[in-house]
């Protein structure tokens, strides 16, 4: 009777210590997801520090960029920035210099189905709001004794206007003085013109009637 009771306690310790053993083994997510891919088969051999599976929650996405300090003045959280053409809020943003980028690094969180985790996604972060400005293409720009200048077109003829810029985009600029709404401005092709030259306004829809 000694020696069944003696085995059955070996037993429970026995049945404790793999208890502690497995729980050792197991990996716990800090949230609810989705197991991925892993990325060590059974049997390899694993050093510290390298990843073996990705657990991912498509339902919550953060997109990372990061944004030049020199901007921190005119920028807070909460300032509107569109990603993949939808609105949202700058959701965090590091008041200090990353040491490998130069850059102070903001994120965003996202709500996106069809987005991939992982992949780039192009970030348009509003610095500055404007209204009944006027903005140009940026190409219909150009220098004329060392100052800003575009053509348009009035009554058939090419004409020169000075013009003082404001906001620049990507591919558009801001112009505050110099132009009018509803003028006629040249956008390409400014090199073979000058004031006073005569031209013609094409137009698609009246060539091919």
């Amino acid at each position: 009777m000694r020696k069944k009771k003696q085995a059955w306690i070996n037993a429970q310790k026995e049945y404790a210590k793999a208890k502690i053993e497995l729980d050792n083994m197991r990996f716990y997510a800090p949230f609810d997801g989705i197991v991925g891919a892993y990325k060590k088969r059974e049997g390899s051999q694993v050093n510290q520090g390298e990843p073996i599976v990705s657990v991912y929650d498509p339902a919550s996405l953060v997109v990372d960029f990061d944004i030049p300090c020199s901007n921190l003045t005119s920028l807070n959280e909460g300032q509107k920035v569109y990603v993949l053409g939808k609105k949202y809020r700058l959701t965090h943003m590091q008041k200090m210099l990353d040491e490998d980028t130069h850059m102070c690094p903001a994120d965003v969180d996202i709500t996106c189905e069809d987005c991939l985790i992982g992949k780039t996604a192009p970030v348009n972060l509003v610095v500055m709001e404007k209204k009944n400005t006027i903005v140009i293409p940026l190409q219909a720009l150009f220098l004329r004794d060392a100052k800003p200048a575009v053509y348009i077109v009035k009554e058939g003829k090419v004409q020169l206007l000075s013009v003082k810029t404001g906001v620049k985009q990507t591919d558009t600029i801001e112009v505050v003085e110099g132009l009018e709404v509803g003028q006629q401005l040249i956008i390409k092709g400014q090199d073979r013109l000058y004031p006073e030259m005569a031209v013609d306004i094409y137009s698609p829809i009246a060539k091919a009637n």
